[in-house]
């Protein structure tokens, strides 16, 4: 699945963001943090990736693991469609 280049731009930027200290509260995503995750899911949603599950998971409890992860996963799905 092709990520059009400035969607792959702004989802990198979003992933670096989101892993910045003013995000964090206690090691769970704060309410700017959870706007940022917002932001990601929507990006990923437009494409289709297929990654509701993990998505819907990480909003229900979005603890650093799990965010980390997360990231994680998306930025090797952008790796493999660059």
């Amino acid at each position: 699945m092709n990520i059009r280049s400035g969607d792959r731009e702004y989802l990198e930027y979003l992933l670096d963001k989101i892993m910045e200290p003013e995000y964090w509260s206690h090691g769970v995503l704060n309410s700017e943090g959870r706007t940022l995750l917002n932001l990601i899911a929507r990006i990923l949603a437009s494409y289709h990736l297929g990654l509701r599950g993990i998505i819907a998971r990480v909003r229900r409890n979005p603890t650093y693991e799990n965010v980390s992860k997360l990231v994680e996963i998306i930025r090797e799905l952008i790796s493999t469609t660059a």
